[in-house]
């Protein structure tokens, strides 16, 4: 595993050290899940970034993926 040092606020590490004791994990622990959190989270909202000009762009009812009504005949010849 690399290792990297950064300088953070005190308030800051007694943040993390409070939230690490809480949880029961060492700060180098939870700042690697936060991290990795931040990243996904990331790479999802990115993903959405592509379709964000369409999205919402089609009128119609706004339960159709869920209201049974609207699956009434489909598939029938």
């Amino acid at each position: 595993m690399k290792n990297i040092s950064l300088k953070i606020p005190e308030s800051l590490d007694s943040q993390i050290v409070a939230l690490a004791n809480g949880l029961n994990k060492n700060k180098s622990e939870l700042i690697r899940e936060i991290l990795e959190d931040y990243l996904i989270s990331k790479k999802a909202a990115n993903k959405l970034s592509g379709i964000s000009d369409i999205v919402g762009s089609i009128d119609g009812p706004q339960d159709l993926s869920y209201n049974k009504n609207h699956l009434e005949g489909l598939g029938e010849l």
